[in-house]
């Protein structure tokens, strides 16, 4: 609390050695209070006023109550009386100079006066509401306040919720790696899996900017200060990739009037001359560190046209498009009743795009051209079916039960040609060689049918203990391939009786096998649960050439005719379909097919198309060998197959039958086939 001197010239009080002591009287604290409770404002007077301070007639001039030497009380805030703000700014624009000594007794009396403070109190009073200033005063106060403005404004808030989510699936969990940038262009780009891809902030639009190889996979990616490329690195330690974008440059055009300039060329890179030539030939900033590429074909100077692409040295490999393999299904169907056997052999797909079924004891087609399902047969419940194979001419479907009979289905017409018994074990696989149909029983025996003759069986072939679940005829006809449940690869040449070649290097039964298409004694085999290998075998010197440990049961393999690929179907634990590059056994792309093991597989007659069946009760189909130059030729040999077939038809007596796609039945001897 502050004790305010309102007077200039009041007297200084006597010491005590000056005064008497019987001058001083006894105050005892309840006289003390009542005399502050007596106090009279009307005893202060004011700070420039001349008549001195009258002190109470029973207070002494030493008392301690009102001298400044004492310790001041706290100051409570309290609004209510004082316009604190207003007196301030008084106190600043007074034409006299300011106190600044605040322990001053003229500083606290100026004080004093300009806050309205009452006299008697000894509590400087605030106040507790925003001042109400003179209207005189109120625009020179609030425009010379000295308050910082971000203490005037609103308190900013960050929103705690996002603004947008988008999907990004395929990004790699990776501390290590930056996958993401923001340009100065208002685009986001962001590398998920082995594509990058672009989010356009202004339009909300997303695109693909490019597809990397699965062999190296994206490790960062870094925009250019000017927004306009986009610099890419890879695992495998390569420079930053410069990602086509033609839209400011014309690069095809530059690089032959460079190769065209009168001068000699500067072949040295790093030389100052020689990057000055590219810069200025390419229209490039010579401040720009990022050479510019176009992502639009060039619009090339007319007088140069001819001569740039009757000369261009780009490969024309490269300038094509990269595949994609899609991971979706093209075609899902449902499949209710299929047999969860690994054994059987329930689905093929025919040179006439007729993909035939079996399921629980009937055998349906599903037409590709048509989209249209019809049923062929209904087989006898006490001999459900076991395996099926076409014909090679794909008139004719060749069905076998568990009892060890084989059918011969003529599908056109529905009805059912022959019966070839003679079998007392089912019958789990089926080859066709022209006229002779080749079948792999429970027994391990192999047996070859003449489907042209009364007598069917020709030979049998006996080289297995167990089940015979693979059975292949390569596409001369000159060998066969046959697996079992006794965990042999036998191959069988046609004019002999006796296993050409045995392997043992399986550790589980052999379902999968397949012929190479472009090399002919290339073999391939894959094995069950307790082996998931395939092997690849020369059929010519019996060599195993490599393996491949795919950490699941195989049950189908299939070579591609438009790559240098195979396919593989698996069971136990993956369920997946895997694609493997050959002859380098590099895995191209895992497909996670199905929610059980795959059963089946078969390809489309242009080679481009996979159907799949598994446990599940879902057949897919997949664009896993799409190739747009070889849809082409296989249309064409599609339909120089059917006006064959309509030929063949037609004529009473067919031509020979050594053709892989003429009929294996002779007209003149199929009456008597028929029991």
């Amino acid at each position: 609390m502050l004790d305010f001197d309102t007077t200039s010239t009041r007297p200084k009080p006597a010491s005590r050695s000056s005064r008497p002591s019987s001058a001083t009287p006894n105050i005892s604290p309840s006289e003390l209070n009542l005399s502050l409770n007596s106090y009279s404002p009307s005893l202060i007077t004011s700070s420039r006023s001349s008549t001195p301070v009258s002190y109470p007639p029973h207070l002494p001039e030493t008392s301690a109550l009102l001298n400044p030497a004492s310790k001041p009380d706290r100051f409570i805030p309290n609004r209510s009386t004082t316009d604190l703000t207003s007196s301030q700014y008084k106190v600043s624009q007074a034409d006299q100079p300011l106190l600044l000594d605040s322990n001053s007794l003229a500083y606290q009396s100026d004080v004093a006066k300009a806050c309205g403070v009452s006299v008697n109190s000894r509590i400087l009073c605030f106040g507790s509401e925003a001042p109400i200033n003179d209207k005189t005063d109120f625009n020179k106060l609030y425009t010379k306040t000295t308050a910082p403005q971000s203490k005037l404004t609103n308190k900013r808030r960050i929103l705690t919720n996002p603004d947008k989510v988008l999907d990004a699936p395929g990004l790699f969990d990776d501390y290590y790696l930056n996958l993401m940038d923001w340009s100065v262009t208002n685009a986001l780009a962001i590398a998920l899996d082995k594509n990058v891809y672009l989010w356009h902030a202004n339009s909300g639009e997303v695109t693909s900017l490019c597809e990397i190889d699965d062999n190296h996979p994206i490790s960062s990616i870094r925009w250019a200060s000017d927004g306009s490329y986009l610099a890419i690195a890879n695992n495998d330690g390569d420079p930053d990739r410069f990602i086509p974008n033609r839209s400011t440059t014309d690069l095809t055009s530059s690089q032959y009037k460079v190769s065209q300039a009168d001068q000699p060329l500067l072949l040295d890179s790093n030389s100052l001359a020689y990057q000055s030539d590219v810069a200025k030939a390419c229209g490039v900033s010579v401040n720009s560190r990022i050479l510019c590429f176009g992502s639009e074909a060039p619009i090339n100077d007319k007088t140069d046209f001819n001569k740039l692409y009757t000369k261009t040295t780009a490969p024309q490999s490269k300038l094509t498009n990269k595949r994609r393999i899609l991971t979706n299904p093209d075609k899902v169907l449902d499949a209710p009743g299929l047999f969860d056997d690994y054994y059987l052999n329930l689905m093929d797909w025919s040179i006439t795009n007729a993909l035939a079924i079996a399921l629980d004891k009937n055998v349906y087609l599903w037409h590709a051209n048509s989209g249209e399902v019809t049923s062929l047969c209904e087989i006898d419940d006490n001999h459900p079916i076991s395996s099926i194979r076409w014909a090679s001419d794909g008139s004719y479907l060749a069905i076998a039960n568990n009892d060890g009979d084989v059918q011969i289905w003529d599908t056109e017409s529905k009805k059912k040609v022959r019966t070839m018994s003679g079998r007392q074990s089912r019958v789990g696989s089926l080859s066709w060689n022209n006229h002779i149909l080749s079948s792999g029983s429970r027994d391990g025996s192999i047996w070859h049918h003449d489907v042209r003759v009364s007598q069917h069986k020709v030979a049998e072939l006996l080289g297995h203990s167990g089940e015979v679940c693979g059975l292949k005829w390569r596409s001369d006809g000159a060998l066969l391939a046959s697996g079992g449940n006794d965990n042999l690869v036998n191959i069988w040449d046609i004019r002999s009786s006796v296993p050409k070649f045995t392997k043992t290097n399986h550790t589980a039964a052999v379902k999968a096998l397949d012929w190479c298409p472009w090399q002919l004694n290339l073999l391939a085999s894959g094995g069950g649960t307790n082996d998931k290998h395939i092997h690849f075998w020369n059929t010519t010197t019996s060599a195993k050439l490599d393996s491949i440990d795919t950490g699941s049961q195989v049950t189908s393999l299939l070579w591609s005719h438009n790559y240098r690929e195979i396919m593989s179907t698996h069971g136990f634990p993956d369920n997946t379909i895997s694609i493997w590059n050959y002859p380098s056994l590099t895995k191209v792309i895992d497909i996670p097919a199905h929610d059980s093991r795959i059963l089946h597989s078969a390809i489309s007659p242009d080679h481009q198309t996979i159907a799949t069946v598994a446990c599940d009760e879902n057949l897919k189909f997949w664009k896993i060998f799409e190739n747009p130059s070889a849809t082409k030729s296989a249309l064409t040999k599609l339909a120089i197959h059917n006006s064959r077939s309509i030929k063949l038809a037609q004529q009473p007596h067919p031509v020979s039958n050594t053709s892989s796609t003429a009929s294996p039945f002779d007209a003149a001897s199929r009456p008597s086939m028929i029991r």
